[in-house]
């Protein structure tokens, strides 16, 4: 039993995002699990989360579009024009990558980074809800001011290294070689 009274969320009154370019903010990115399209394998995706940045009013709301989210579920698969994730790093550098680039990439770095996303709405196939669909992503052309508070839990992570010392009758190279393995 329920110590104390709990009260339910009924969800907000959202109006749809009207399908227009919107400029965005990448303010986190994971790795999620799901069905693999037209299969029943899982596969691991990129979850990347947007902040639109643009105030443009909704159905007679002020508040408009500035601080709602988007999401796009990016393969890992950074190879030719058709994937997701070669959009996205070219959208967000204003330049193809070169191979070296993409064999080198990191999801993360682009966290904080600005691109215009253009959106769709697609009805289910019951017609009862309405889904909002990033539909390709262009480069930034002016950028917004960003939402500070919009980031992942407001955490900020530093990384450091530590300096280890070595003892004077160890040779480096197999220190550095048994690290490596």
């Amino acid at each position: 039993m329920l110590e104390k009274p709990v009260k339910m969320g009924v969800g907000g009154n959202f109006s749809t995002i009207p399908e227009d370019k919107y400029t965005t903010q990448i303010v986190d990115v994971n790795l999620v699990t799901q069905k693999k399209y037209m299969s029943s394998e899982d596969e691991d995706v990129l979850n990347y989360k947007f902040v639109i940045l643009d105030k443009k009013e909704i159905d007679g709301d002020e508040k408009g579009t500035r601080g709602r989210f988007l999401w796009k579920r990016v393969p890992l698969f950074i190879g030719g024009d058709k994937s997701w994730a070669n959009k996205l790093y070219k959208a967000v550098i204003g330049r193809e990558l070169t191979k070296e680039e993409k064999e080198a990439f990191d999801p993360e770095s682009v966290v904080g980074k600005q691109v215009d996303v253009f959106i769709e709405n697609k009805p289910s196939k019951d017609k009862s809800t309405l889904y909002t669909n990033i539909t390709n992503f262009v480069k930034t052309t002016k950028q917004l001011d960003p939402v500070e508070d919009a980031q992942p839990n407001n955490v900020v992570v530093e990384k450091t290294s530590k300096a280890v010392q070595m003892p004077a009758d160890e040779d480096p190279e197999k220190v550095i070689a048994d690290l490596k393995a």
